[in-house]
């Protein structure tokens, strides 16, 4: 998450657009005071470099094109390599926005109704991008909507270019940019961007104040504060992450601004192993303590669960734990040993509700446990209602011990 250069990139292309001299200048000096984190960014100051050249040579600033080659020193030198450093493509884009005829500009955009470049281009090299600084609106429009004729995804390739766009739009406030992306792409798609703003605080509140009918609080009646929108129970991954991120950034000044404003973690979903990072990030318990309530649940849900049982265990020793598997089914926790097993039932809170004896019933059964067995009749999960299809179950598969068990049971 290298948002701080980047955003510091976008102010010096937007200064180039339409600043003045001195704020170009003051923008380029913030971008210099930054080390480069990545080889990555090192090819994007190439490319920002370049494009804000090409702008001040099309608005015929010739004082801050003085100016700004001045600061640039060596970097500029690498123009006659153009190809080697950057794509012409986006550069293409870039020249026919400020051209300003727009027929010429959807005839460079032809290649996005394929959405090749909504892949492959991220941040500033990425087209909509290009256009969104331009204020080309009208065009954005019509390029998303040979998206959603695509049946675009914007988690692919880890959804870098949806995220960029997202990040800097709220950033900068581009209101109809977000807009447009919000009603083309499902917030579903687009919430785990969210913890993408953690260094941008007052950014999230933006979104938070003026498209929360987008995001999960459609019945509200007035925009949720900060701390409604992070706590809120279906953000409860968004908002583990986003303290993930201010870990790793070690922002210590932003980790206190939102745990200040933030309720403790206390739901975790099984397909989120970001608690696992946490804790690889910070080894003493009393910081531990500031992240995760005292009573943690675990949601799980269908699909490739992060960890064990036995792992949230070892990570959670000093919380209590609960476990809700009602939207779960059999295969998410079938490697477990029957002692997990044991462990899920002693702390589960909810369980799968179905006629007979369900999937993820029969896998506790065939661990042919009373314990177990026992536990199952203690909780209700094998009742006189299921309990002919489970004897029948547990005889068909030889479980002679828990059948055994199952057959002291009175109801």
């Amino acid at each position: 998450m290298y948002y701080k250069e980047y955003y510091y990139i976008d102010k010096l292309m937007r200064a180039a657009l339409y600043g003045t001299t001195e704020e170009m200048v003051k923008a380029f000096g913030l971008l210099n005071a930054l080390e480069s984190e990545t080889a990555e960014s090192d090819n994007y100051r190439i490319t920002a470099i370049h494009q804000v050249r090409q702008i001040l040579i099309r608005r015929g600033d010739s004082e801050s094109l003085t100016e700004f080659s001045g600061l640039c020193g060596e970097d500029i030198k690498t123009e006659g390599f153009l190809s080697d450093n950057v794509e012409k493509y986006p550069f293409r884009i870039l020249s026919a926005c400020l051209y300003g005829n727009d027929d010429i500009l959807r005839h460079v955009l032809v290649r996005c109704s394929t959405c090749h470049d909504l892949l492959w281009y991220r941040f500033f090299h990425n087209p909509l991008y290009i256009l969104m600084i331009c204020k080309k609106y009208d065009i954005i429009a019509e390029v998303l909507e040979k998206i959603n004729r695509a049946d675009y995804d914007p988690s692919c390739y880890g959804g870098y270019a949806a995220r960029s766009l997202f990040v800097m739009a709220a950033v900068f406030r581009e209101e109809r940019m977000l807009r447009m992306l919000l009603e083309a792409f499902s917030w579903e798609n687009l919430y785990d961007i969210i913890p993408e703003l953690a260094l941008f605080p007052e950014s999230i509140e933006y979104i938070a104040e003026n498209f929360y009918t987008y995001t999960g609080f459609e019945k509200r009646d007035e925009p949720p504060t900060l701390s409604e929108f992070l706590n809120a129970e279906h953000m409860c991954g968004t908002k583990l992450k986003l303290l993930h991120n201010i870990y790793c950034k070690n922002e210590p000044e932003l980790l206190d601004y939102y745990l200040e404003r933030l309720s403790p973690v206390s739901v975790l979903t099984s397909v989120d192993n970001t608690c696992w990072e946490i804790y690889k990030l910070v080894p003493r318990d009393d910081e531990i303590g500031r992240i995760f309530a005292d009573e943690v649940k675990i949601l799980y849900r269908s699909g490739n669960n992060c960890l064990s049982i036995d792992s949230y265990r070892r990570l959670f020793k000093v919380h209590k734990l609960s476990f809700d598997l009602s939207k779960a089914d059999a295969s998410d926790i079938r490697y477990n040993t029957a002692e997990e097993l044991r462990y899920l039932l002693t702390h589960s809170a909810d369980f799968p509700v179905s006629d007979g004896i369900s999937p993820m019933t029969e896998l506790f059964l065939s661990c042919g446990s009373r314990r177990l067995t026992a536990l199952m009749l203690s909780k209700g999960i094998i009742n006189k209602d299921n309990y002919g299809d489970a004897a029948a179950f547990l005889a068909q598969n030889r479980k002679l011990a828990a059948l055994d068990e199952l057959n002291k049971a009175v109801f």
